[in-house]
């Protein structure tokens, strides 16, 4: 029978299925914390992960975690597109992590800071493993961020990118009669088939609508659903997690809520808890 394009049997793929049989491919690399690999692990290879949570509660440092250790670990480059952090500042934020120090000298409580030294290792290091997409003074629309995607592809090899928020992202319909949830269906399907395409794995970051507290004043633990746009949010991605912190409480663990994995090999849904260091910002895991 002459080949026909995209139309697969089943043993086309057989020698996929042995080599994950018999552990010749990995299936999901670790996250770098034991509190969380039961729940999921990235692969690389074209999955998507929709992030939410109050802000202020800690997502973008907990992603900025998870690509610090993916760098440290696996050797993952990581771009990142977020309008919320200036590359300065985002820079300052990642080297502490890198070293589990504050940047300055001298830091409330006695922690001893970073040297200039230091400073200049760690720059080193993230300048090998992440790319910064800066916007001009246009708003960032999808098309744009497409592009500068496949140019980090290219001349970074990455493996992982952050798109932080979603909501900053200016909402350029193909038609005046483009829904949101169109706009949101679309958005994530262009964004996972690059990802596909090109070997890396994607992660969306975006704010929830304004949540009620409860009877006691504490926020509640927001799920995809109550992101604007559209239930694509919940239903397209293959990680959906929320971050969520106790404001009331500061002493109470930071909780990341997997709320959804597509893939049973990949993960399962459940709560992991970590102890956020204020002065770099690192996170440790806390055994179950």
């Amino acid at each position: 029978p002459y080949p026909i394009d995209d139309l697969y049997r089943a043993d086309d793929f057989l020698g996929d299925l042995l080599a994950m049989h018999d552990g010749e491919e990995e299936e999901g690399l670790t996250t770098g914390f034991a509190c969380l690999d039961p729940y999921m692990k990235l692969t690389g290879d074209g999955k998507l992960m929709v992030v939410t949570g109050i802000p202020s509660h800690g997502k973008s440092e907990f992603i900025d975690q998870l690509a610090i250790n993916y760098a440290r670990k696996h050797e993952w480059a990581t771009a990142y597109c977020s309008f919320e952090n200036p590359p300065k500042y985002h820079v300052r934020k990642l080297i502490e992590k890198y070293l589990d120090k504050p940047f300055k000298q001298v830091y409330p409580g006695g922690q001893e800071g970073m040297t200039r030294d230091e400073v200049r290792e760690a720059v080193a290091w993230i300048n090998d493993y992440f790319a910064f997409m800066v916007p001009g003074s246009k708003p960032p629309n999808l098309d744009w961020i497409m592009d500068k995607l496949e140019a980090a592809v290219v001349r970074y090899g990455i493996r992982l990118a952050v798109v932080d928020p979603y909501n900053r992202i200016e909402h350029t319909r193909d038609s005046k009669h483009q829904t949101d949830n169109e706009f949101v269906a679309r958005f994530l399907d262009r964004l996972q088939r690059m990802a596909v395409a090109h070997g890396f794995d994607v992660i969306v970051i975006a704010h929830p609508t304004k949540l009620k507290p409860d009877t006691e004043g504490k926020e509640p633990v927001p799920t995809p659903y109550d992101i604007s746009g559209a239930a694509h949010w919940y239903n397209m991605p293959d990680w959906c997690i929320a971050v969520w912190r106790d404001k009331k409480d500061s002493t109470e663990p930071v909780q990341v809520h997997v709320q959804k994995v597509k893939w049973k090999h990949l993960g399962k849904d459940g709560i992991a808890e970590f102890q956020w260091r204020r002065s770099s910002g690192v996170y440790t895991g806390i055994p179950h």
